[in-house]
């Protein structure tokens, strides 16, 4: 009997979000989070950049969460949140500072995911590619199982934009809402066989 699980990619909701105050910041941070072909711890590296809590739009207020997407491939938690999922998240990552401005009451921690689990069946998926092989997206993920053992968060190395993207396994999106927490969204991407 072949035992199915789903795999999730990890989303955000509607509500509000970090900002980088400075474009310097900004371009260092993709460069360091979103840019790289496979993702690589950024601690020893790592200069809190000066962030902003965007709480409205265009007049309407945002929904506060207990996490909110940062870039691809971090989730920026409030502190409560980042200790209710320790447990769980430790092996999957590094948490990273960010300078709020004097007075915000919010503290708020990045997590970047670094665990990457060489999971994909590329033969059993099915994806768009360009004439020379390059994959421009995946219409539908095929996992294998046996390499999902026991994971939680992650990433895959292949080189395409989905190495930039977050991927959980169910047991993540349980630890998630039995701890009650709010902000990400688990959109069912595939199933590891």
């Amino acid at each position: 009997m072949t035992c199915k699980e789903a795999v999730f990619q990890v989303t955000g909701e509607d509500s509000w979000y970090l900002s980088v105050v400075d474009a310097l910041e900004f371009a260092r941070l993709q460069d360091q989070l979103s840019e790289r072909v496979a993702p690589a711890p950024v601690a020893e590296e790592w200069v809190e950049p000066r962030c902003i809590l965007i709480r409205k739009n265009r007049g309407r207020r945002l929904r506060e969460t207990d996490a909110v997407p940062f870039f691809s491939g971090a989730v920026a938690l409030r502190a409560g949140a980042a200790a209710a999922i320790a447990s769980e998240i430790v092996e999957c990552g590094e948490m990273l500072g960010v300078r709020l401005p004097p007075g915000e009451k919010e503290q708020l921690v990045v997590f970047h995911v670094t665990k990457v689990i060489d999971a994909l069946d590329v033969a059993r998926s099915e994806a768009e590619r360009l004439p020379d092989g390059y994959v421009m997206r995946f219409l539908r993920m095929s996992f294998v199982a046996s390499r999902l053992a026991g994971a939680s968060l992650f990433r895959l190395p292949q080189s395409t934009r989905h190495h930039m993207m977050i991927f959980c396994t169910a047991r993540f999106v349980e630890k998630w809402r039995a701890a009650r927490l709010s902000g990400l969204a688990f959109k069912e991407i595939g199933v590891a066989e």
